[in-house]
């Protein structure tokens, strides 16, 4: 008899609509003991949908210079050529003169990078060897497959982040603020976009979570009495997880204070443990520095010049961005009153812009508001201090070098995101909602009114090509047209380098400084100019002659006794050109 009741009811069950069945399903799996990993597994398919739909409308190309700066490093390391760069600046073939090392003799195409630390570029080389060498101009034929892996290792970072994330959430607070918190990142589109982007930003990220990761195991291990080696084992790999991020960028180093300061008043007496890091932090950094004096008689190489650009701001006598990469001479020497000047300049652009658009919605408002409120756990008290100041350390050393373009604090977010969520609980809480509905969809409202910028994004109309002055196809037919031994001038010499693996001399500043690299070190072989000079001029630069030399290349042949006689445009608009010494 139970058999056949048994064999009924199979029946019946198969004859069910598919959609009860798996209603069905979705309830057994959230009642019994797999109602966790059938969540993950959701989350997980919802975070691949979301990064496979932003890739499709978002990504068609990079269009950051960095990106295709750090492309070009790492594809000189994948080849075997060490750590070099073909993006070349006059100033490093001056500077590197100037102290008797060789930059351009005897056909060499590439110089030791002095401006960009070595650890990211090393990461994408791995990634890059999946990429097939094309004989004779490794990578100029994979070049938009270059793009893909630069974008697909920003995703990779990028879910790390998230992981890491919801793991430091799930310490520090409760189930409920990591699942807010992993949504919100989920639909930030300041990280999004860096990830498709191919910039180190979920990198940065990543090394930043792990900081804060092996700081708090330091900090519970320390309380929980356990050995000082377990305790000296966390402060170690703090430490080399900050080397590895100064190694990464310089921005890192204005970590050392707050972080010193933090681990001070943590450990007290151990302070052995401080030791250890700063010894861990100075192995880790030392071989660059060695290096970098070897190559070029600098610690750091020639990054230090960026305090200068900008410099002048509103006044004839501006020093821009990138000016001084440009200039084949010896940079200017300031005094402390023009670099505070352009400090206080820069602050004023970080107060106003910078830190606001940081917090990517209104998380910075929840964030700043969150310092106010005492938290129960005496860790989360302490490490939103450590967050603040070590954002405010940022902000003074972006105010010191100069803002980017891409807002520099926004690596900073997965952490703002945890105590911007959990101080939107601590309200919640307050308001007391008796009804479901009210609680989700109070919920809902927040994390909707957050992701905005996600939704603005992703409307229509939206750029589908990084043009003007990116396209592809136009630098990379110079990995054919020139051969591997030449050197070529450009205006976006990141791209020639990154598309077509040729060495580019970024165009210097004025006709004399074209010709003393052309006549005195190296011949050209080729100019390529794109919008990026014509956007460039305002209306002191046309009387003063600043750029007047390569505008005057548009539209007109080169003048008499110019080296390289032959031009032709290279896009329909005309505003592509490229001079070169051979027909065409």
């Amino acid at each position: 008899m139970a058999s056949i009741l048994e064999e009924q009811q199979r029946r019946w069950a198969r004859q069910r609509p598919f959609f009860e069945r798996v209603q069905d399903w979705a309830s057994r799996q959230k009642t019994g003991g797999g109602g966790q990993l059938f969540r993950l597994g959701l989350f997980a398919f919802l975070t691949l949908g979301v990064i496979l739909f932003y890739t499709g409308t978002q990504f068609y190309g990079l269009r950051d210079a960095q990106a295709m700066d750090l492309g070009q490093l790492a594809q000189n390391l994948r080849a075997g050529r060490g750590y070099v760069t073909k993006n070349i600046r006059p100033a490093d073939l001056h500077h590197l003169n100037a102290v008797g090392q060789p930059t351009l003799q005897n056909q060499r195409t590439a110089i030791p990078e002095l401006w960009t630390p070595p650890v990211y570029p090393w990461v994408l080389s791995w990634a890059l060897r999946g990429l097939e060498e094309s004989p004779g101009s490794a990578g100029a034929k994979e070049s938009l497959r270059g793009d893909r892996v630069l974008m697909l290792a920003g995703w990779v970072f990028f879910v790390l982040g998230l992981a890491l994330m919801y793991t430091i959430g799930m310490m520090l607070f409760d189930r409920r603020v990591a699942v807010l918190a992993a949504f919100l990142y989920l639909f930030c589109d300041p990280l999004l976009d860096s990830a498709i982007a191919g910039l180190p930003t979920g990198f940065h990220s990543t090394l930043l979570l792990l900081l804060i990761l092996a700081i708090l195991k330091a900090e519970q291990w320390q309380a929980a009495g356990k050995p000082a080696w377990w305790v000296g084992g966390a402060v170690a790999g703090a430490a080399v997880v900050l080397g590895i991020g100064i190694l990464t960028d310089y921005m890192f180093a204005a970590l050392l204070l707050p972080l010193s300061i933090y681990l001070a008043l943590v450990l007290r007496k151990k302070w052995r443990s401080l030791v250890l890091g700063a010894v861990v932090i100075g192995v880790i950094v030392t071989p660059w520095i060695l290096r970098n004096y070897r190559v070029s008689r600098t610690l750091l190489g020639l990054s230090h010049y960026r305090l200068i650009e900008g410099v002048g701001r509103g006044t004839p006598n501006e020093i821009r961005e990138g000016q001084v990469q440009r200039t084949f001479a010896m940079p200017p020497h300031l005094g402390w009153k023009s670099l505070a000047r352009e400090a206080l300049m820069n602050s004023r652009k970080l107060y106003e812009v910078t830190i606001k658009e940081a917090g990517a919605g209104y998380l910075m408002v929840f964030f700043l508001a969150s310092l106010l409120h005492r938290f129960r756990r005496d860790e989360v008290f302490r490490l939103r201090r450590l967050v603040f100041w070590g954002l405010l350390a940022m902000a003074l050393w972006f105010a010191l070098e100069g803002v980017p373009e891409r807002n520099p604090l926004t690596f900073f977010l997965p952490v703002v995101m945890l105590y911007a969520a959990a101080f939107f609980y601590v309200l919640f809480e307050r308001l007391r909602f008796r009804t479901r509905v009210r609680r989700a969809g109070m919920v809902l409202l927040f994390v909707g009114v957050n992701c905005i910028p996600f939704g603005l994004a992703i409307l229509p109309p939206r750029d589908t090509y990084p043009y003007p002055p990116y396209a592809a196809e136009v630098p990379r037919q110079f990995g054919v047209l020139f051969a591997p031994t030449e050197i070529l001038v450009s205006d976006i010499p990141w791209a020639v380098a990154w598309y077509a693996d040729r060495g580019a001399i970024w165009a210097p500043l004025d006709q004399a400084g074209f010709m003393q690299i052309h006549d005195g070190m190296r011949n050209i072989a080729g100019i390529y100019l794109t919008q990026k000079t014509l956007s460039e001029p305002n209306v002191l630069e046309w009387v003063g002659g600043y750029h007047r030399f390569w505008i005057g290349f548009f539209g007109s042949r080169p003048p008499p006794g110019f080296p390289l006689q032959e031009s032709r445009g290279l896009t329909p608009d005309g505003q592509q050109i490229l001079i070169s010494n051979r027909p065409m």
